[in-house]
C-alpha cells in the first residue's frame, strides 16, 4: 500500500509544472517580481540597460538562505535499498551538498563567459569593480535530490535546484534586478562520483543558467 501511494504522488507530481520557489529575505521587496521569459520571476530597473557595461563580476555564491529539507525531499525508495545506485549521500542534510554545488556553479559562471560568442563583456573579480561593471551575486536557496521510487522499474524524478540573485551598478551599488528561479534536471545522470550522484542535476542547471546570465551581460541586460 505505501509503495502505491508513493507511486501515486510521484505520478501527480511529475505532471505538475516546476512552480516558483517562495522568497526567501536574500531579496528585498521581492512583490515586485513578475514572470519572465527566461526566469520565472524577475525585477529590472527602469534604467538596467542605461549605461556602459564592459565588465561583469560574479560574487561567490551563497547557501546562507538556503532551506533544509521537507520530509518528502527526505523520503525515497532506495533509502530502503542495500544497492542505492546513488551511494554517499545524507538524507537528512543537504547543505554540505550545497558548498560544493556552489563551487560548480562558480566555475560554470567563468566557462560560461569564456564560450560566449559575443564577448562584449569582460569578466573580472568581484573585488574590483566601478560604475562599468554590472556585479551580481546567487543565492542557491533550494537543492532537492533526485527521487527514484521504484528501482526495479527505473522511475525516476529529477532532483531541481532553486536560486535567487541581484545585479548591481558595481560603482554605485544601484540595484538593477532581482530574479528567481527553480529548475527540474528530468534526466538524471549517474556516472558522477562522490556526494553529487543523487544531486546530478547540479551540473546542468547550473550551467543553463551561467550561460544565460553572460548573455544577459553582452546583451546589456536585454536577454530577458
Amino acid at each position: 500500500m505505501k509503495i502505491i501511494l508513493v507511486v501515486l504522488i510521484a505520478v501527480l507530481l511529475s505532471s505538475c509544472g516546476t512552480s516558483p520557489a517562495s522568497p526567501t529575505s536574500f531579496l528585498k521587496d521581492p512583490w515586485k517580481m513578475e514572470e519572465g521569459r527566461n526566469l520565472q520571476l524577475m525585477w529590472k530597473a527602469p534604467n538596467a540597460h542605461v549605461g556602459n557595461y564592459t565588465k561583469f563580476a560574479f560574487k561567490p555564491v551563497g547557501v546562507t538562505y538556503m532551506r533544509r529539507l521537507g520530509w518528502w525531499d527526505k523520503k525515497n525508495a532506495t533509502s530502503y535499498q542495500e544497492n542505492d545506485i546513488f551511494p554517499g549521500f545524507d538524507s537528512g542534510d543537504n547543505r554540505k551538498v550545497a558548498v560544493e554545488a556552489a563551487k560548480i556553479f562558480d566555475y560554470e559562471i567563468r566557462q560560461a563567459f569564456l564560450n560566449d560568442p559575443q564577448k562584449d563583456v569582460r569578466l573580472v573579480p568581484h573585488t574590483f569593480v566601478d560604475n562599468e561593471t554590472l556585479l551580481m551575486e546567487v543565492q542557491i536557496i533550494e537543492l532537492v535530490p533526485i527521487k527514484k521510487y521504484l528501482p526495479s522499474m527505473g522511475s525516476v524524478k529529477g532532483g531541481s535546484m532553486a536560486i535567487e540573485g541581484k545585479v548591481f551598478n558595481g560603482g554605485t551599488g544601484e540595484l538593477l534586478m532581482m530574479f528567481s528561479d527553480r529548475r527540474i534536471e528530468n534526466h538524471p545522470k549517474t556516472e558522477m562520483t562522490g556526494k553529487l550522484q543523487r544531486y546530478s542535476q547540479v551540473k546542468p542547471l547550473s550551467k543553463e543558467w551561467c550561460t544565460f546570465f553572460a548573455r544577459l551581460a553582452n546583451t546589456g541586460m536585454r536577454a530577458n
